[in-house]
């Protein structure tokens, strides 16, 4: 399991509880204010502390 995951991929594990979009995911992760860092390489972005997602996503994510 990663520490960090970037709007895409949290919207490809495809889990009921998260957009199914990375637009959407980015959406979610700055109104509930995610914990977030600079993505390291080419194109930037962010990437989401996977220790600051909301605790259900958490808890299906390790299922």
């Amino acid at each position: 399991m990663n520490a960090y995951y970037t709007a895409q991929e949290l919207a490809d594990l495809g889990l009921q509880l998260l957009p199914k979009t990375k637009m959407g995911v980015f959406k979610k992760a700055k109104k509930e204010n995610w914990l977030s860092r600079p993505r390291t390489g080419r194109g930037g972005g962010l990437e989401y502390a996977f220790n600051s997602l909301p605790l259900a996503v958490a808890t299906a994510q390790s299922d």
